[in-house]
């Protein structure tokens, strides 16, 4: 899933495979997947935030 920031909102590109994970989630949680989406996007950056997830910075070799 890739993500591009554009006018305060975002452009979400998800392949046919996440686009099904996301179906599923969305009946499980009966939630829209937009809300589903923003809540996943904040609990990634709380979690790289707090360092339980690695930052990207530390992926990339240079």
């Amino acid at each position: 899933m890739t993500v591009s920031k554009d006018n305060q909102r975002y452009q979400i590109t998800i392949t046919p495979e996440e686009k099904a994970q996301l179906r599923v989630l969305c009946q499980a949680t009966k939630e829209r997947p937009s809300t589903l989406i923003r809540r996943l996007i904040c609990t990634e950056k709380r979690l790289y935030d707090s360092g339980f997830l690695p930052s990207y910075n530390s992926k990339v070799k240079k």
